[in-house]
């Protein structure tokens, strides 16, 4: 019996002791943190609230993350220097809140580590953080090498062409480098891949756009693009259009219209009748060059450049161009009905269909106002009118009546009577010619002027 006893009395010890303990470990508890317990990765156990405080405020102070490129670490940002971080007293507060003092011996037994509160940073890091995070860890993208687009490079002699792939270079872009801060911080790493953060090539060797620009131009290279103009045709290298074609930001291709419209200004320069000289079989001179005017044709940019950008735009290989103009559809450049003006000999000559209509004897400008050569057409014809300007050889202003007035160019030259005139031909001009315009026997102005009608070439040389 008094074992008994004894036994009841052993085993009421011992459930005294273990809540007694249990109290204790309560009680302790309540401002300590759990054996292995962790706030934001710092160590706390055993810990009381001020103790934690101080110390999880002294290590996100200090915590840095680390950079590294191709591997290695390049440096340390302080964590600190670029987001808002929560003071120690708040990361505590949140972290007791998940700390169950009651369940201490539970939560000892089941939980070696545990951290009761990750860190979260006040806002993200700002774009404008990026510069000084470069100049930390010493980043200068003028030292870094570029990315290279994928691009087409021409083949066999201009042939075709292939993809030149992309290269990725180096530099690093900011917007990335502060989108993968703010994702390290927020994720609670400790480790940046600056390799991550290169600016990327815009264009890649496997777009559909490359590829379909690649398929383009292997076609423009086999079938040239061609603009017919009259009679003639250019042909467009595809070497050219490939500088004209690229992809945009949507992945689609584009052509660039004013490199189309400065090639084709460039072409009218150089072959556009209205722009150009050209031989002339003369009556008394032999064959003569004659000086640009008012009488030609030029390609229609306006209307052809855009006709060009669409039908490279469709896949198409030919455009009809619009011509403006006379002389593009004809094999003689001036037609077989004209007026020629021969300085030299100081003669016109009126030609119908090929023949030979009317020649008569002029006075053209005199040498200190000489009638200027070139190419032209009349462009009006007045009977009687008045001509108005400036004397050349006196300076004084005129106006002067005329029965006939045939007007051929943009600066006041035409053909009309000059009843003042004492004579025609020969060398009078030099001394006593016009002010510019051709002068015409009163007598033989009335026929040429029913023989000439608007839009008649007028040849000066």
């Amino acid at each position: 019996m008094k074992a008994k006893k004894w036994l009841i009395g052993g085993v009421s010890t011992v459930i005294v002791l273990v809540a007694v303990g249990y109290l204790l470990g309560v009680a302790y508890f309540s401002d300590h943190f759990l054996i292995g317990s962790t706030i934001a990765g710092v160590a706390v156990d055993q810990q009381s609230l001020a103790t934690a405080a101080d110390k999880v405020d002294q290590a996100l102070n200090a915590r840095t993350i680390t950079v590294t490129e191709d591997g290695k670490e390049i440096g340390q940002l302080k964590l600190a220097d670029y987001v808002s971080l929560p003071s120690g007293e708040e990361m505590v507060t949140s972290a007791k809140a998940e700390q169950h003092p009651w369940k201490w011996p539970l939560e000892i037994a089941t939980n070696s580590k545990k951290d009761l509160v990750a860190l979260k940073v006040k806002g993200d890091v700002e774009a404008t953080m990026a510069k000084q995070a470069f100049q930390a860890l010493q980043i200068d993208n003028n030292k870094r090498t570029k990315s290279q687009d994928a691009e087409l490079k021409a083949v066999d002699g201009g042939k075709g062409y292939t993809v030149q792939a992309e290269k990725v270079g180096n530099q690093v872009s900011a917007e990335a480098f502060v989108k993968a801060l703010n994702q390290v911080i927020n994720a609670g790493e400790t480790t940046l891949a600056l390799d991550d953060t290169y600016i990327q090539p815009k264009v890649k060797a496997d777009d559909d756009a490359l590829v379909t620009l690649s398929k383009r131009l292997d076609q423009l290279a086999k079938d040239p693009f061609t603009v017919t103009v009259g009679s003639q045709a250019i042909e467009i290298p595809a070497e050219t259009i490939k500088n004209w074609l690229s992809i945009g930001k949507d992945k689609q291709l584009k052509v660039d219209q004013a490199q189309v419209d400065q090639y084709l200004q460039e072409w009218n320069q150089a072959n556009a009748g209205l722009l150009t000289a050209h031989e002339f079989n003369s009556t008394l001179s032999g064959v003569v060059s004659v000086q640009p005017g008012t009488y030609g044709w030029y390609l229609s940019r306006e209307e052809t450049t855009p006709a060009v950008v669409e039908a490279l735009n469709a896949g198409n290989n030919h455009v009809e161009a619009t011509v403006v103009g006379k002389g593009s559809d004809q094999e003689n450049f001036f037609g077989n009905s004209y007026v020629e003006v021969d300085i030299a000999h100081q003669k016109m000559f009126i030609y119908q269909n090929g023949q030979q209509v009317l020649t008569t004897d002029v006075a053209t400008g005199a040498d200190v106002t000489k009638t200027v050569p070139g190419a032209y057409q009349v462009w009006n014809k007045e009977s009687p009118s008045v001509l108005v300007g400036t004397n050349g050889h006196t300076g004084e202003p005129y106006r002067t009546p005329v029965s006939y007035w045939l007007a051929f160019d943009e600066r006041g030259q035409g053909i009309h009577d000059a009843s003042w005139q004492p004579t025609f031909g020969g060398d009078w001009y030099h001394l006593h010619g016009s002010n510019g315009c051709v002068n015409v026997s009163p007598s033989v102005m009335g026929e040429v002027f029913s023989l000439v009608s608007v839009g008649m070439p007028v040849v000066v040389f």
